[in-house]
């Protein structure tokens, strides 16, 4: 369910980075425990979104804050938000892993069973190690400072906090939607899976600056946008997680076996399958345009 955050088209840029900083932080405090539940990925999701949702508005405003304060908590986030990639990863790879049986012939199953006990050791060991990230002092440090950071009258450069958001979040969304339309359409079926990341990583942050600021555009034109942006996105994650799937099975000790040679084959033929249907999405995406301000 999409976060609705709580601004007004007329508020002061400090008021609206604050509000949206502000929301985003409670997810991050209420999810602190609830994400070492490892049998529920739902709240490591959410977690997740918030830290990189925190990133993408750091990033997109970066020029409204202070520098020396900001450049330490783009830092410190992208620190955090490493930390909980192993345990992301291992996840994942479980829930592939019974894709893979749909794969495979019955005659393999044994070395499935090995490969998943494998995976619930390391998801333990990726567990156990974000628990010690989240239990360190670095962690309690970086949310303190950030809280008193959202709180403090010097949050915002004093030429920007008292100047209207709407006119730099419009600016900021024009300029990212441009920029994917680009990037779109130089993707081609060859190009490298690091271009179709980096245009998956964009997408995400249009999608979280259209979110950020909805109420400020038409309702239908905006939702329809969204739609059409989540197609891209969800056939880029469907690219970049059969990516990560085939790395993962060429690094493996066993990697030699014949079995995981036929499933990488059969990986391959479903990444080749996202990217033929890659331009079908993108094409519709482009049609449409970016949503009308209210008045």
């Amino acid at each position: 369910m999409m976060t609705k955050y709580p601004l007004h088209k007329n508020d002061t840029i400090k008021a609206a980075v604050t509000a949206i900083l502000l929301t985003l932080f409670a997810t991050i405090r209420k999810n602190k425990h609830a994400v070492l539940d490892a049998g529920n990925t739902e709240y490591m999701h959410d977690y997740r979104v918030a830290i990189r949702r925190t990133r993408c508005l750091i990033s997109q405003f970066e020029a409204v804050f202070h520098k020396q304060d900001i450049s330490h908590f783009r830092d410190e986030f992208f620190w955090l938000f490493g930390e909980t990639g192993k345990v992301r990863d291992m996840d994942v790879q479980l829930v592939n892993l019974q894709h893979y049986k749909t794969l495979l012939p019955s005659s393999v199953e044994a070395d499935l069973m090995r490969l998943n006990d494998q995976l619930w050791a390391e998801q333990k060991m990726a567990y156990a190690e974000m628990y010690e990230v989240l239990d360190s002092k670095r962690y309690e440090k970086l949310l303190s400072d950030w809280q008193r950071f959202l709180n403090t009258a010097h949050l915002i450069k004093a030429k920007f906090a008292d100047s209207g958001i709407f006119r730099l979040a419009d600016g900021r969304i024009q300029k990212k939607y441009l920029a994917i339309l680009k990037l779109g359409d130089g993707i081609t079926l060859d190009a490298s899976d690091e271009a179709y990341h980096d245009l998956r990583k964009s997408c995400k942050n249009l999608r979280y600056l259209l979110e950020f600021f909805e109420k400020f555009y038409d309702d239908q034109e905006i939702q329809a946008l969204l739609e059409v942006l989540k197609h891209v996105q969800d056939n880029l994650g469907a690219h970049q997680d059969l990516s990560v799937q085939i790395k993962f099975l060429q690094q493996l000790p066993s990697s030699q076996h014949p079995i995981w040679n036929l499933l990488v084959t059969l990986l391959e033929t479903e990444k080749q399958k996202q990217r033929t249907e890659f331009k079908r999405h993108f094409e519709e995406f482009s049609e449409y345009k970016m949503p009308s301000p209210k008045n």
